[in-house]
């Protein structure tokens, strides 16, 4: 809805989920193509005229995706994943730098947002004794 947004391009390997998803969102800004995460080359031509992606999908793609971002040049983020993956994603700090881009890691729900707004109820209390955070996913 921002007018900040030129266009989004949403990027599977099931032709169909992204046919339903455009027609959810219901934008003339979105913009679908089906690519295998796993094609660095493929990838990376079509993100090259982005400025950022998020990566939504499965932890196990996180590299290859952040191998089409670095041969793009373009910003990457992602929902993290297990502890040693992102230690492993963390370690290409430099070639991120290299680039002239910028990385991040683990920006999903958690560790992501509710470490953000764990932060900012505990700068404002007295005391914590306990967070109990509860994380779910409504697949629509």
């Amino acid at each position: 809805e921002t007018s900040d947004v030129e266009k989004i391009l949403l990027i599977d390997i099931n032709e169909e989920a992204l046919r339903l998803r455009k027609e959810l969102v219901g934008s003339e800004k979105v913009e679908t193509k089906v690519i295998d995460l796993t094609d660095t080359g493929a990838l990376a031509e079509a993100l090259a005229d982005y400025d950022v992606v998020i990566n939504g999908s499965s932890h196990v793609f996180n590299m290859d995706v952040m191998n089409a971002c670095l041969e793009a040049k373009t910003n990457y983020t992602d929902f993290g994943g297990l502890f040693h993956w992102a230690v492993e994603q963390m370690g290409r700090d430099e070639e991120f730098r290299e680039a002239g881009i910028t990385g991040i890691v683990g920006a999903g729900s958690a560790p992501g947002i509710v470490n953000v707004l764990t932060k900012y109820a505990t700068d404002r209390l007295d005391t914590v004794e306990d967070i109990l955070i509860l994380d779910a996913i409504i697949n629509r």
